[in-house]
Formats: C-alpha cells, sequence, structure tokens
C-alpha cells in the first residue's frame, strides 16, 4: 500500500490539482494507494475542498484545528501511515499540498524502496533534477545549508537533506517512532524534514535519491517560508542533534 502525506495550510487554489494529479498517476499505474491530508488550520476552506474529493478516490482528511506548522503536520501524517500499514514494502510518500511536486515520480521512489531502500529523497542536487521559478537567493540557501549538513552529518547516498518530497518504508518509521517516540520530529518550520532524515540515518537507514522535478511556477500562492526563522531554527536543531548522536550509541542492525 501506498499511503500518500499531503500537509496543507490555506492551499485552496492547490490541493484540488494536488488530488486530480495524485489520483490519475495512481491509478494509471494501478498501484495500491490513500492519500492522508492534513489541514494546518486552514482558513480558506482547504479541508473542505479535499473532503469533497473522498467520493471518488481513497482520502483521509485530518484536521489539525489550529495552525501548528509543518512539524505536526509531518508528524500526524506519517504515525497515521504507519497506523494504517500492513508492514512489508508499505510506503508513505510525504507530498507537499502547493502542487509544485509532481506525483509521477512517486513511482520511482517506491521502486527503490522494494528494491531495498529504507528512504527515497527527490533531490535537487542529482543529475537530471529541474528547479523551475525558484528565486536564486532560496537556490542558494538550499545548496549551502546542504553543504552543511553534509559536512556534519555524511550520510551515504544523500546530497539533499532538506527537499521535503520523500518516500518512506514504513517499517523504519515504526521503529523510529518506537526508538523516540515524540521526540523523533522536534525542529519546528522546514528544519523538521532535515531533522528526520538525519534520525533516521542514524538508525542505519539505507538512502537512495532520485532527480526531481520542481516546479515553483505552478505554486498556488505566496511561500509560507520564512527565510530568517528558518535558518535560526535550522541551526539549533543541527547542534542539538550533532550532541545527541553523539550520546546515543547506534541500534545493532541485523
Amino acid at each position: 500500500m501506498h499511503y500518500i502525506c499531503v500537509p496543507a495550510y490555506n492551499e485552496r487554489a492547490a490541493i484540488g490539482r494536488v488530488l486530480d494529479r495524485t489520483r490519475a498517476a495512481m491509478e494509471r499505474r494501478g498501484y495500491p494507494y490513500r492519500v492522508l491530508v492534513y489541514d494546518d488550520g486552514s482558513t480558506d476552506g482547504t479541508a473542505d475542498i479535499a473532503e469533497g474529493y473522498a467520493a471518488s478516490m481513497p482520502v483521509t482528511v485530518i484536521r489539525g484545528g489550529v495552525n501548528r506548522g509543518l512539524r505536526a503536520g509531518m508528524e500526524a501524517l506519517l504515525r497515521k501511515a504507519v497506523e494504517l500499514s500492513a508492514g512489508g514494502d508499505d510506503v508513505a510518500v510525504m507530498l507537499e499540498g502547493d502542487d509544485t511536486q509532481n506525483p509521477e515520480q512517486i513511482f520511482r521512489m517506491a521502486d527503490r524502496i522494494t528494491e531495498g531502500f529504507d528512504v527515497v529523497v527527490a533531490s535537487r542536487f542529482r543529475r537530471g533534477a529541474r528547479v523551475v521559478g525558484l528565486p536564486a537567493a532560496r537556490r542558494a540557501l538550499s545548496l549551502g545549508g546542504a553543504l552543511v549538513m553534509k559536512l556534519l552529518f555524511p550520510n551515504k547516498g544523500v546530497s539533499d537533506y532538506t527537499s521535503g518530497f520523500r518516500a518512506y518504508r514504513t517499517a523504519i518509521l515504526a521503529a523510529a517512532f518506537d526508538r523516540y517516540g515524540g521526540r523523533l520530529i522536534e525542529g519546528r518550520e522546514f528544519s523538521c524534514a532535515s531533522e528526520l532524515i538525519l534520525r533516521l540515518g542514524g538508525m542505519g537507514a539505507i538512502v537512495a535519491e532520485i532527480p526531481i522535478v520542481l516546479r515553483y511556477d505552478r505554486k498556488g500562492g505566496v511561500s509560507k517560508m520564512r527565510v530568517a526563522r528558518n535558518i535560526f531554527s535550522t541551526l539549533a536543531m543541527l547542534v542539538r542533534l550533532r550532541v545527541a548522536l553523539w550520546t546515543e550509541r547506534p541500534p545493532h542492525r541485523r
């Protein structure tokens, strides 16, 4: 089973396109799937639009109530995927709700999970990747952050630590939640995506990447990323996690 996890906050302009494209892609390939949408306290009717799709596709909407940020959405979605999963090669895919990512790429990531990888990242830094419509300053920030993380947390197979478009084997997520509980994702803003892959890497997760096609020119609204706050949050997360991983003994991996 493939659980397509979509965090959304005020994505009225895009959420319908995301669900339409996801349904078309999954049904064309015949993959068993369920879409999980986490509505992070939207005030524009995003959750109502998503729930309207329940009659035509397998979609479950989780209403967060109030806006709590990406961390709350990621944790709720991944926990729900683990709860629903039967184990084995079940896959949880994080897909943004702003229509910048292509659901057709899910299949390449899912195939790598089937091959034996635990996590597959859609990377901006792999040969063949295309990023359209992203401001140069944001590109430079992403590249600089990736270089810092690669230096502090070298992980074979990972070049893009901040990409949120990823596929996870639900079994590795279940093991991570068992180990860390509510401490698996502690970062705020967009640093939580980096923190999750670093913690999974610390557990011995085997990671692969595919080149991403990222279309910011399709984005339905303005970016919700607070650049300065995100930089501070990421630096704080890196220091905290570096100290934590130094003091933790890695588990035995069979």
